[in-house]
């Protein structure tokens, strides 16, 4: 996170993907608005919409960590069928914007390294919606790695770089 205003109102992130990550990861939502540019690089951006005739799903519920936890918890709420309704590229210098139900994935797009700066709103609700090909384990907690500051210094120096090109 680059910026937390502490009032749980707006907060600007930078995500990188590196090469490696061209896996797209789970079709998701957020809990709160949020628009994103894409900085350097390219994203393979797709929306998804629940359709009778989808693809089916086990829809997840993911809940933040509670003050005595360090990991988020997910829950199952049963299943859905869904559809790609939008399957885009989108190239250094896109600017797009979502609503916090909107169901969405990303993954690189590119041999190289992608960043995206986002502004998200605030909170509008407490939990995300997941929608997962495999069952999720309920009892397992989902830890965020934290990068150190060795790791820390090295991947934004490998994308400063990446920027320069």
């Amino acid at each position: 996170m680059l910026l937390d205003a502490g009032d749980d109102q707006h907060k600007v992130r930078l995500h990188i993907w590196w090469p490696d990550d061209r896996v797209p990861e789970q079709i998701h939502n957020h809990a709160w608005y949020f628009s994103s540019t894409v900085l350097t690089g390219a994203l393979r951006f797709q929306i998804y919409q629940t359709a009778p005739e989808g693809e089916a799903k086990l829809r997840y519920r993911s809940m933040p960590p509670q003050r005595d936890r360090t990991g988020y918890r997910m829950r199952q709420m049963g299943s859905a069928t869904l559809v790609c309704a939008f399957d885009a590229l989108l190239r250094e210098g896109t600017i797009y914007t979502l609503n916090h139900q909107v169901f969405h994935r990303v993954a690189n797009a590119n041999d190289g390294v992608t960043g995206t700066i986002i502004i998200h709103g605030p909170f509008l609700r407490e939990y995300s919606d997941i929608m997962a090909d495999e069952p999720i384990d309920q009892q397992q907690e989902i830890r965020v790695h934290h990068f150190t500051i060795p790791e820390l210094r090295s991947r934004v120096e490998a994308f400063l770089t990446a920027m320069e090109r």
